[in-house]
């Protein structure tokens, strides 16, 4: 499963998952952490979980601002890549 970069809904894909809703309330900025690999599948969602935007994970743990309306982020990767502590945030 990965994350549509157009649409923020899952689909189907041997070898890739995502993550689940991860509540983001009150924070500014996520960043990728462990061996999340840059990549634009990944996606804001507001409060009802509807698809705000996709955003590329920067490299180097660099943060990503969160839209203001954002209640939500998901995560996809390959599997190999979806181990250990995915983002942290502030």
């Amino acid at each position: 499963t990965y994350i549509d970069r157009n649409t923020g809904r899952e689909l189907q894909y041997t070898g890739w998952s995502a993550t689940d809703y991860i509540d983001i309330s009150g924070l500014t900025t996520v960043y990728r952490c462990g061996k999340i690999a840059s990549a634009d599948y990944n996606a804001f969602y507001d409060s009802n979980k509807n698809y705000i935007s996709t955003f590329y994970v920067t490299e180097n743990n660099g943060g990503n601002p969160i839209p203001a309306n954002a209640k939500y982020v998901r995560f996809s990767q390959a599997d190999m890549y979806m181990v250990g502590k995915i983002i942290t945030a502030v």
